[in-house]
């Protein structure tokens, strides 16, 4: 609420527990002068990005997987990202560095391929997603 001297109330929104990137907000508006008279009104819808509150690492989707799977993460704050998937001998299959990831919910899709652009075999394989001094591991199961 505003009136002739400034504020005199803050507009508060809550946000709904969510895995969505942004809220979509309409708010409705009426401008009226001293006297009460409208000078304007209406509707006006805003998106409001939604930063995760901590780092996070969902389960890769689908899993098993033939041959494509999608591994979601949350950053907080700007970041660099080290991910690592490993065979089950403990062997580096691909290492990917992204520098200075934006805070927010990303994709990493794994298509299955080791570094040299093989193909690799079905198993059993570990995700291992670092970012700053946070690390997280999945375990994923190709299946052809």
């Amino acid at each position: 609420m505003v009136d002739y001297r400034g504020f005199d109330s803050t507009l508060t929104i809550f946000l709904p527990e969510s895995d969505e990137e942004y809220l979509r907000a309409q708010i409705q508006f009426k401008f009226m002068d001293k006297d009460g008279i409208v000078l304007s009104k209406g509707f006006s819808t805003i998106d409001i990005d939604i930063l995760p509150d901590k780092f996070t690492v969902y389960d890769n989707y689908p899993n098993p997987f033939n041959p494509i799977t999608t591994i979601r993460y949350d950053l907080p704050e700007l970041q660099d990202i080290d991910i690592v998937i490993y065979d089950l001998l403990g062997r580096v299959v691909t290492h990917v560095e992204l520098d200075k990831v934006q805070a927010g919910r990303h994709n990493f899709t794994w298509r299955g391929i080791n570094d040299y652009g093989k193909r690799v075999s079905t198993g059993i394989y570990f995700l291992q997603l670092t970012a700053g001094k946070d690390t997280r591991i999945q375990k994923m199961l190709l299946l052809k």
